[in-house]
C-alpha cells in the first residue's frame, strides 16, 4: 500500500503509484535519505498542488514526510516546515537543512485515486476513520453492520475499546468502534506538548493527512511493518508523526 494521502474537502484518497509526476520518493541502496546530521530521514516528498494533498503552508509548496529509518525506534515525531527546504524539529529550535534533491537517485510517482464512494457501505468502511460514515443511508448502515460482523466474526465485544453496553446499537459501535485505516484511534492532538492548541479541539481539528504502509517493494523498515501516521494541526502548523 505505501503512501496514501488524503482530501477531505473532496473526500478523495490517493495512492502512490509507480508514473512520472511532480513527487518524488527518495529510496537509495540502503533505504534511507538522511536530514543533516540528525537520526531522521526523508521519506517523501509531497507537491501541495497535488489534488490528493489536503495540507497547506504560507510560502511552501513540497511537503516534507521524514522519520526515523536507519535506526527506527517508533517513537512520536514532531516538526515544522519553515520552507521548502528547512524544518524546525519540535524540541529542537535550531532549523535542518533538508537533503539536496539528488534525481537520480529519486524516484518519481505520482498518485491514483482510489475509488470512494462514501454512500456505499464498503468504500465508507475503508475511510471510515478518516471521513466517518455519515455519509451512509440507514439501509446502507445496515449493510456495513453486516460487514463488520462478519469481519469481526460475531466478535463485537472483543473489537471494541469502550465497553459495547454503552452504545445504543450495533450502528453505533460500528461508527465509534472501526477505523480503519487506522489500527488504534482516529482521534489525534497537536504533537507539540508545549503549546496550548494540543488541549483547545473547538478551535479546529488535528486530522491525519497522511499514512505511510510497509512496501513489499520497497521495505524502509526491513522486517518491520509500521502504519505511520502523519497529522497537521492548522493552528501551529505543526506535522506530528506516530506509528499505530
Amino acid at each position: 500500500m505505501s503512501l496514501q494521502v488524503y482530501n477531505y474537502e473532496s473526500g478523495t484518497v490517493g495512492s502512490s503509484a509507480d508514473s512520472p509526476g511532480a513527487h518524488l520518493r527518495f529510496v537509495f541502496e540502503d533505504h534511507a535519505c538522511p536530514i543533516g546530521s540528525t537520526a531522521f530521514d526523508l521519506l517523501y516528498s509531497l507537491d501541495v498542488s497535488d489534488p490528493h494533498i489536503d495540507i497547506a503552508l504560507p510560502g511552501v509548496t513540497r511537503v516534507p514526510l521524514i522519520y526515523k529509518v536507519r535506526d527506527p525506534d517508533f517513537s512520536e515525531l514532531a516538526y515544522r516546515v519553515t520552507s521548502d527546504n528547512q524544518i524546525v524539529i519540535v524540541g529542537d529550535e535550531a532549523p535542518v537543512n533538508l537533503p539536496c534533491l539528488d534525481e537520480q537517485k529519486a524516484v518519481k510517482f505520482g498518485f491514483k485515486s482510489e475509488v470512494n464512494d462514501r454512500s456505499k457501505a464498503e468504500d465508507a468502511l475503508k475511510w471510515a476513520g478518516i471521513f466517518g460514515l455519515e455519509h451512509l443511508s440507514d439501509s446502507e448502515m445496515n449493510r456495513a453492520v453486516g460487514i463488520v460482523d462478519e469481519l469481526w466474526r460475531g466478535d463485537w465485544e472483543g473489537h471494541c475499546i469502550t465497553p459495547i453496553h454503552l452504545y445504543e446499537s450495533k450502528a453505533d459501535i460500528v461508527r465509534g468502534e472501526y477505523l480503519r485505516p487506522f489500527y488504534q484511534s482516529k482521534w489525534f492532538s497537536c504533537g507539540d506538548f508545549d503549546r496550548g492548541c494540543r488541549y483547545n479541539e473547538s478551535d479546529a481539528t488535528v486530522r491525519a493527512f497522511a499514512t505511510y504502509e510497509q512496501d513489499r517493494n520497497a521495505p524502509l523498515f526491513g522486517s518491520m511493518s509500521p502504519l505511520l501516521v502523519f497529522t497537521f494541526c492548522p493552528i501551529c502548523r505543526c506535522i506530528n508523526v506516530e506509528n499505530q
